[in-house]
């Protein structure tokens, strides 16, 4: 009874939010658009993102300027959430914006390295807006970096200057959890090259979900507690096993190195699975050691469709953290899973436009986009 009181403002706000959340059949429709134009034109009419486009020439809108301008419609549902959440409930609202923080860095890094900074520190209503959402969520002032980066490298990335904004790109991170870990990259690299840079985004990662493993511990107990271990656990696991399998399929990374880039964090995976899955041998061997740990028993159905090669292991894992954030919400509907199945929803539903606009653009079949959605 107490639960259905706290969580009822807020619950009632999910539900009319969820309303807006895109179906089968939109989704149906928008994966029959002909070109990105035809499908940027479906969701600014059909969906409930017509306000985020609003004043925007759809037509020359390139695809990191559609990802960029669809966030906006996730920073304002977070904003929403955020003013029906009591002190508890803002408690895990920043699990999330862990997550946004750390996607806003790396972005920057990544731009800056790429020497297209001009591109996300123009005066655009996009810049405007994140930077605004920031300064009242966030102990990280993105204003700071992204005036500093333009102001610093401009449209080009220099070695000497790349290595003059990061210095001051970290110390602007001071006081935040960010700072530390990064000033001890900082101080033992020299360079500015892409795998060195890199080390940085990974760091940013980890710090993340750390952070987030925190607040779980210590604000939470009792059926939220496990209900967001299993969530956010889930999620780790996944991302571990994803690295590894990206790190031996595409990088034929060794086991010190692949062992460097996981997340500290164990939720249903042991040790020795994570071992197993490190010494796999091939695509095979990794296809039935996952058939063997934890997520591949639980969820047989979808495991036997990754080892038959029907969905690759990025859907895979979507689908099994979707399953496990959707059980949790249902179970305890008046408890911070309905929050973190929302927002999670969310971020779903971007990354899945995202992914159909990306398929359309390089023409692939229909069928290719229905199955890894």
């Amino acid at each position: 009874m107490n639960n259905i009181l706290e969580y009822s403002a807020i619950c009632t706000k999910i539900k009319a939010l969820e309303a807006k959340l895109l179906n089968k059949e939109t989704y149906a429709k928008l994966i029959k658009s002909q070109s990105v134009k035809e499908a940027l034109m479906f969701i600014n009419e059909n969906t409930s993102y017509h306000n985020v486009f609003k004043n925007m020439d759809i037509e020359n809108l390139h695809r990191p300027e559609v990802e960029r301008i669809l966030t906006l419609a996730k920073y304002e549902d977070y904003s929403k959430l955020y003013k029906f959440a009591s002190q508890k409930q803002r408690q895990f609202l920043k699990i999330y914006m862990f997550y946004y923080e750390a996607y806003t860095l790396k972005m920057i890094l990544r731009y800056c390295v790429n020497g297209r900074i001009a591109q996300i520190t123009s005066k655009d209503a996009y810049i405007y807006e994140t930077v605004d959402f920031f300064n009242k969520y966030s102990d990280v002032n993105f204003k700071a970096l992204l005036d500093m980066a333009y102001t610093i490298i401009g449209p080009h990335s220099e070695q000497s200057k790349l290595r003059q904004y990061l210095d001051k790109f970290i110390n602007i991170l001071q006081g935040t959890v960010y700072y530390a870990p990064l000033y001890k990259i900082f101080n033992s690299e020299s360079s500015m090259e892409e795998s060195v840079v890199s080390s940085y985004g990974l760091c940013i990662d980890i710090v993340c979900f750390k952070s987030i493993w925190k607040i779980i511990k210590k604000n939470f107990k009792s059926k939220e507690l496990s209900d967001l271990k299993a969530c956010i656990g889930s999620s780790i696991d996944l991302a571990n096993i994803d690295w590894i399998y990206r790190s031996k399929r595409y990088y034929n990374m060794n086991e010190v190195e692949i062992y460097s880039i996981l997340i500290p964090i164990q939720n249903k995976l042991s040790k020795q699975e994570i071992k197993n899955f490190i010494n796999t041998k091939d695509i095979d061997d990794f296809r039935n050691v996952f058939l063997r740990c934890y997520y591949g028993l639980k969820y047989p159905k979808l495991s036997a469709k990754f080892i038959q090669s029907d969905i690759n292991f990025e859907t895979l894992s979507r689908r099994i953290t979707s399953l496990i954030f959707s059980s949790c919400a249902r179970k305890s509907p008046y408890s911070v899973s309905s929050i973190n199945n929302y927002l999670y929803r969310k971020e779903l539903e971007i990354s899945n436009i995202i992914r159909i606009i990306e398929s359309i653009k390089y023409e692939l079949p229909k069928e290719e986009i229905l199955k890894n959605r």
